[in-house]
């Protein structure tokens, strides 16, 4: 794992100095020093290596970690980033210090099966053999020369020989006036902290050599950068822009919009949050685009996404008019092969009925139509910046709190305080429209037929008594008893 004092990992073209936890000098590898890294080179010169090989104390953390990482980088990133630099090329420009290797090897370091912390180190026909094109680059600026044909001569059959990289170096040092330190066997051990100082006032080529990540490189060298504001500006619809957009599989209105925008437009940009369909989006845009006879390219940082999208591609028809290309190195032969089969092959002509193919493309537009017309309607604000569907909502959940207790929070206790006042004041209103009310008999009430004297002019034990007689009066008459509840 990298930590926030690790350098990038495209750092390393730049400044290869073996003093990260994601790089180790070759010569202090293992215990026998450059005795070790002399035979190694030898070997690796001649074209295929299997060298099996102990780690020494101060790089068998480096090991294990350069082990890990490439493996991890391998599945995120598709590319084999192992690889071995040789020899540096020491030198400063502008005030920005270079310690970039000339020549990288595709390597590969595996455990070793047939003893316990040993490791074989393996370099082969499969792997490859690249410059450091960022030494290209820095030639260029620096001295005005293009170093770049005479760097990728020198690479015959993915391997460079002894003689071509002792003649590379040379004409190197004649022709920038480079020093050169060379050690017994053709390697030397990489320079400390200390000794670069030394080496930056007139440049260097110091044949020591690197093992870490080296992510793939760019091998374009532009001749100028484009600012963003004139690459990424604000324009009309495309002239001549198909306005017709078929989604293939199943895609929401954002989702439709997305993809009417991105085929209208020169430059889109679709984001979303996680689950919101980006992915059946961009499925979908592929779709639309070779139905329009266009050509896609799909690009990411990680690996599994485009494992992802092609699977789905292939669940949904589309298994040969796709290739995934992981490493640019190592599937080179497997696109072209593909491209060759496919050349070969014989193409499938599906007739194709024109005035059909129009009939249903006007039915699908039209219906499309109706169902837009539906959306926008149902999304048009009604009520404030809520639209149908929000006022709905909100109606709903209003009305889930029952009636008294939306009543009871729109009461307040003092708003109804009631004196003798208010009461003679209402009993003379009521009893001024009393007459009012005589002829259609709104006020006639049951109620009115009760003896006012059994409640206003005995006492309350008179009153009870009364009332106890009459209920008694009234069971007889019923064939019931007296009400015991009441004598109690």
């Amino acid at each position: 794992m990298r930590n926030n004092q690790s350098p990038s990992i495209y750092s390393i073209f730049n400044n290869a100095l073996p003093y990260y936890l994601d790089r180790v000098d070759i010569s202090t590898l293992t215990d026998e020093g450059t005795a070790f890294a002399a035979n190694f080179l030898q070997q690796l010169l001649k074209g295929e290596i299997s060298q099996q090989f102990e780690a020494s104390s101060t790089s068998i953390e480096k090991v294990s970690h350069l082990y890990f990482e490439s493996k991890n980088l391998s599945k995120t990133m598709g590319a084999k980033t192992l690889g071995f630099g040789f020899p540096l090329l020491i030198d400063t420009h502008e005030g920005e210090l270079l310690v970039a290797p000339l020549f990288i090897w595709q390597i590969s370091i595996e455990p070793a099966q047939t003893k316990v912390d040993a490791w074989v180190i393996k370099f082969d026909q499969g792997n490859f053999v690249q410059p450091n094109y960022q030494v290209i680059r820095h030639l260029k600026e620096k001295f005005d020369h293009d170093y770049r044909e005479k760097l990728e001569g020198a690479i015959e059959n993915g391997a460079i020989k002894a003689s071509k990289l002792d003649s590379i170096c040379q004409d190197l040092a004649d022709r920038f006036h480079l020093k050169t330190f060379i050690g017994e066997g053709g390697i030397i051990e990489a320079p400390g902290i200390n000794e670069i100082g030394s080496f930056t006032e007139d440049g260097a080529l110091h044949r020591s050599g690197v093992i870490g990540i080296f992510p793939p490189q760019h091998q374009r060298i532009r001749a100028s950068t484009s600012k963003p504001e004139n690459v990424f500006v604000h324009s009309d619809d495309l002239p001549g822009a198909d306005p017709f957009v078929f989604p293939f599989l199943a895609a929401d209105p954002e989702q439709v919009t997305a993809l009417e925008q991105v085929a209208n437009k020169k430059v889109s940009v679709v984001e979303g949050v996680d689950t919101l369909g980006k992915g059946q989006t961009l499925l979908n845009l592929l779709f639309t685009a070779l139905l329009q006879g266009k050509k896609c390219l799909i690009v990411s940082e990680r690996a599994p996404a485009l494992k992802k999208n092609q699977n789905l591609l292939a669940k949904s028809g589309l298994h040969q008019l796709n290739f995934l290309l992981t490493d640019a190195l190592n599937d080179r032969d497997q696109i072209l092969e593909l491209l060759r089969l496919a050349a070969k092959g014989i193409s499938r002509n599906i007739p194709l009925d024109k005035q059909d193919f129009l009939f249903k493309k006007n039915k699908f537009i039209r219906a499309k139509k109706a169902l837009d017309d539906t959306y926008q309607s149902t999304n048009k604000k009604v009520f404030g910046d809520h639209n149908w569907t929000d006022t709905v909502g909100l109606f709903l959940k209003s009305n889930r709190i029952e009636g008294k207790e939306l009543l009871a929070s729109h009461l307040q206790r003092q708003d109804f305080k009631f004196n003798i006042d208010e009461y003679e004041a209402l009993k003379k209103g009521v009893g001024n429209c009393y007459p009012l009310f005589q002829k259609i008999k709104t006020l006639k009430h049951p109620l009115s037929n009760l003896n006012d004297r059994v409640f206003q002019q005995v006492s309350p034990e008179g009153g009870r008594s009364y009332v106890v007689e009459q209920l008694d009066i009234f069971g007889k008459k019923r064939g019931s008893s007296t009400i015991d509840t009441l004598q109690k």
